[in-house]
């Protein structure tokens, strides 16, 4: 699998105090993306800046999760994939087992990785 084309991740929503609402960054400071709410009125506007909360908050955290939620994905089918090519090549059935152990708790680990990159999208 090549290089991914996007910004490097972790990204981060709203790091800097000052940030305004939906801002992403990267590791490094540098602005990725910003989400925006087009469908609200102006009074529902002045309403969230009132109450200082961020009306774009889930969909900014849902994107600035993306970088790990990829990485654990991808981690997670080529622990998969590199059991299923080791017990493909196995004939011995205790030594299959043994594979299948090893593979099926390193799958598990990498479960708990995507489980981790969804609970920081806010998806779990």
């Amino acid at each position: 699998m090549s290089a991914p084309a996007w910004t490097p991740g972790p990204w981060e929503y709203r790091p800097h105090k000052y940030d305004d609402w939906g801002v992403i960054r990267a590791r490094d400071g540098f602005y990725v993306a910003q989400c925006s709410v087009t469908r609200w009125s102006d009074e529902e506007r002045e309403a969230h800046r009132a109450a200082k909360t961020d009306p774009t908050e889930a969909n900014a955290r849902l994107i600035a999760a993306a970088p790990c939620v990829v990485e654990a994905a991808v981690s997670l089918l080529a622990s998969n994939d590199k059991t299923v090519a080791k017990i493909q090549g196995e004939r011995d059935v205790s030594r299959i087992r043994i594979i299948a152990q090893q593979g099926a708790d390193e799958f598990s680990d990498r479960l708990e990785d995507l489980r981790a990159a969804l609970t920081k999208a806010g998806a779990a």
